[in-house]
């Protein structure tokens, strides 16, 4: 089946987003990388800016979408205020080129407003005795960025990155239960983790090997 055009613009996006960073990537090359007129690109998506938002955007969302699903099936509790972070260090472990585009993305700040205030409405909807503020969501997915900047050099392993993402947590959400690490563990290893519709173990061989 044909791709659609805006599936077309995404792919070059993330493409050249990964080849070449945000900052360096313009309108003007993915036009030349779709063979889309940048007037159709810009009908489709109002700035570059839009459209790596909504890219970060769609990946949040997926999380979330996995992680509310998690709570259905598991039970609620106040480690599951882990979860989407967790599941985003999943995505980010099983693919080099995710986490650097995850670590990127997580240093701009349209992106970060986003989806931080996607997780607080997650943790209203989900969390009992939820207050988490939006200074305090936006704090713990700030510091994101440094953990899939180490995923993806290698410097930080999956279990690191737990750790790190644990010592933050009860600054939201007061103590952990005990048994947390293990139980989020067990969580991340049987999460389904994507992003836009690509399995993370994919995003390697789609958008090439770095």
């Amino acid at each position: 089946m044909e791709k659609s055009k805006d599936m077309v613009i995404v792919d070059s996006a993330i493409r050249l987003f990964l080849a070449n960073g945000y900052e360096e990537t313009t309108i003007r090359m993915i036009s030349k990388d779709t063979g889309l007129h940048i007037g159709s690109i810009y009908y489709v998506y109002e700035s570059k800016e839009r459209l790596f938002c909504s890219l970060m955007e769609a990946f949040a969302g997926d999380i979330l979408t996995k992680a509310s699903r998690s709570v259905r099936q598991s039970g609620i509790g106040e480690d599951m205020a882990v979860l989407p972070p967790a599941y985003m260090i999943e995505a980010c472990s099983r693919s080099r080129l995710l986490a650097r585009l995850v670590s990127e993305a997580f240093r701009h700040g349209p992106v970060l407003d986003i989806v931080s205030s996607m997780a607080a409405e997650w943790a209203r909807r989900n969390l009992p005795d939820e207050r988490w503020t939006p200074a305090m969501v936006r704090f713990l997915y700030a510091g994101m960025s440094s953990l899939a900047g180490g995923l993806h050099d290698g410097d930080v392993t999956r279990g690191d990155a737990l750790s790190v993402l644990l010592s933050y947590m009860p600054a939201l959400t007061g103590i952990l239960p005990d048994g947390t690490e293990p139980r989020i563990l067990a969580l991340m290893e049987c999460a389904d983790v994507g992003f836009m519709d690509t399995p993370a173990e994919c995003i390697d061989s789609k958008f090439g090997d770095d």
